[in-house]
C-alpha cells in the first residue's frame, strides 16, 4: 500500500477525529452543505461530526468517511504549482475563525476570509448543530460558544456587509441572538435573555424579515412571562401573526398569547388559543407554505410541548387537578431529544401538585426537576418552582422526600 495509512494510522493521528474529517473535507473543496447532500444527511450533522474528538458509532459517519476516503489515503497535497485552491484556503480559514469565536478568542479571528455565501451557510449549519446539542444536553456548555459567534457576526456587520449579503448576515445574526437568548433563558437568567432577544428583534427588523421579527417578539413575550411581567408579555404577544408564517411558528405565538392572558386571570381565552395551536401542529392547517430559506421552523412545538403549556395555564387559572392530568399525559409523550426540558415539565408538575395540596407528589416532581437541572444547567425550572419553595419548606420535617429535595436544591451550582 506504499505510504498510504490505514484506519489504525488515522486512529493514532494527533488530530481529533473530527478535525481530521474537517481537513479532508476542506482539501476536497467541499462545503458542509455539499458533503451533507452527498451523504444524505443534514449539514448540521456534518458540523457536529467535525466537533467530535473520536469517531461515533453511526452508519451516517461511515458514509461520510467513505465519501471522503478517510481511511484510504491522506488529504491530497497542494497542486503541481505548490498552491492550494482559494476555496480550500477560505474554508480552512473559516474553520479557524469559528473555532476561535467559539472559544471567545476574537483576536484569533483577525485573519478571516471575505464574507460570502459559504460563510453564511457555515454559520447557519453551526447554529443548527449547537441547537441539537442544547436540546439533548442543556445550555451550560454552549453559552460561551454563542457569545463568540455573535461577536464575530457583529464584527462582520461593522466592517461593511452590503446589499443582499448584509440582509442574509442580519438574518443569520438575528437567529444567533435568539439562540443566545434561549440559552440564557433556559439557564435561568431572564434579564440577560431579554437583552439578546431584543437584539434578535432589532436585527430581524433592520434586515426586513417580518416573519422572524414576529417570532422573536413572541420569544420576548415568553421571557417576560418568566419574569412575571404579564402586562408587557400580553402587549408583545398581541403582535400580528402573519399568514405566511410556518404553522408551528403560529402555534408558538398563539400559546404565548395564552400564557399572557391566563397570567391575568383570563382562562377561557387562554384555553381557546391553545386549542387553535393544537390544530396547527397536525390538523388541516398544518401545511407549511412559508418557503423561507433557513427560517426558524419552531419544530419543537408538538402536542407534548403544547400540553406543557396547557398545564401551566390550568394551574395559573386555578385548576391544578386538570393541570396534573394534562402534564402527566404530556410527559409520557415527551421527546427523548429534549432531555433537559424534562426539568421544566417536572417543575410545572411540582407546582400543580402543590396547588392541589399534594406535597409529597410535589416534592417527587420537584426532585426530578432539580436532578436534571443539576446535570444540564437548565436553571429555568428553578424559577418556575420558586413560589412553592416556602410551602414545601413548611413540610420538610414531615417528609423524607421533601428533605431530600432541599438537600439537592442547596447543591445546585449557578450556571452563569
Amino acid at each position: 500500500m506504499g505510504n498510504k495509512p490505514d484506519s489504525s494510522d488515522v486512529a493514532r493521528s494527533a488530530l481529533p477525529w473530527g478535525k481530521t474529517l474537517q481537513a479532508r473535507r476542506l482539501a476536497a473543496e467541499l462545503t458542509t452543505k455539499e458533503l451533507a447532500k452527498r451523504a444524505g444527511c443534514d449539514p448540521a450533522f456534518v458540523v457536529w461530526l467535525e466537533m467530535l474528538p473520536v469517531r461515533p458509532a453511526s452508519g451516517l459517519a461511515d458514509r461520510v468517511e467513505a465519501l471522503l476516503d478517510l481511511h484510504l489515503d491522506p488529504p491530497p497535497e497542494p497542486g503541481p504549482e505548490g498552491l492550494i485552491s482559494r476555496r480550500a484556503f477560505t474554508g480552512s480559514l473559516s474553520a479557524m475563525i469559528y473555532y476561535a469565536a467559539s472559544r471567545g478568542d476574537i483576536a484569533g479571528a483577525a485573519l478571516r476570509p471575505r464574507l460570502g455565501r459559504e460563510m453564511i451557510d457555515d454559520l447557519d449549519a453551526a447554529r443548527l448543530a449547537l441547537v441539537a446539542r442544547e436540546r439533548a444536553f442543556g445550555p451550560a456548555e454552549l453559552i460561551a460558544s454563542a457569545a463568540g459567534y455573535l461577536s464575530l457576526i457583529r464584527r462582520l456587520l461593522r466592517e461593511g456587509a452590503h446589499g443582499s449579503m448584509s440582509r442574509d448576515l442580519l438574518r443569520t445574526g438575528a437567529q444567533w441572538a435568539d439562540f443566545a437568548g434561549w440559552l440564557h433563558q433556559s439557564a435561568g437568567a431572564p434579564a440577560i435573555a431579554a437583552s439578546y432577544e431584543d437584539l434578535a428583534v432589532t436585527w430581524a427588523r433592520v434586515g426586513g424579515n417580518a416573519q422572524l421579527e414576529a417570532y422573536f417578539l413572541g420569544r420576548r413575550s415568553q421571557i417576560a412571562v418568566d419574569a412575571d411581567d404579564r402586562p408587557f408579555a400580553l402587549s408583545l404577544a398581541r403582535t400580528t401573526i402573519e399568514d405566511g408564517l410556518p404553522p408551528t411558528m403560529k402555534a408558538f405565538l398563539l400559546q404565548q398569547r395564552a400564557h399572557a392572558y391566563s397570567g391575568m386571570g383570563v382562562r377561557k381565552i387562554g384555553l381557546r388559543l391553545l386549542d387553535e395551536a393544537d390544530e396547527l401542529v397536525d390538523g388541516p392547517r398544518a401545511q407549511d407554505h412559508s418557503g423561507e430559506r433557513n427560517l426558524i421552523k419552531a419544530d419543537y412545538v408538538t402536542h407534548a410541548y403544547l400540553a406543557l403549556q396547557r398545564g401551566k395555564v390550568l394551574t395559573d387559572t386555578g385548576r391544578p387537578r386538570a393541570a396534573i392530568e394534562v402534564l402527566e399525559a404530556g410527559m409520557r409523550k415527551w421527546p427523548r431529544d429534549f432531555y433537559h426540558e424534562g426539568s421544566l415539565v417536572s417543575a410545572r408538575l411540582a407546582v400543580a401538585h402543590a396547588a392541589a395540596g399534594d406535597m409529597e407528589e410535589s416534592a417527587r416532581a420537584a426532585l426530578r426537576a432539580v436532578r436534571i437541572a443539576k446535570e444540564t444547567g437548565a436553571g429555568r425550572a428553578m424559577g418556575e418552582m420558586a413560589p412553592i419553595i416556602p410551602v414545601l419548606r413548611a413540610h420538610r420535617r414531615k417528609s423524607r422526600t421533601i428533605d431530600e429535595f432541599f438537600r439537592n436544591l442547596n447543591n445546585v451550582p449557578p450556571t452563569i
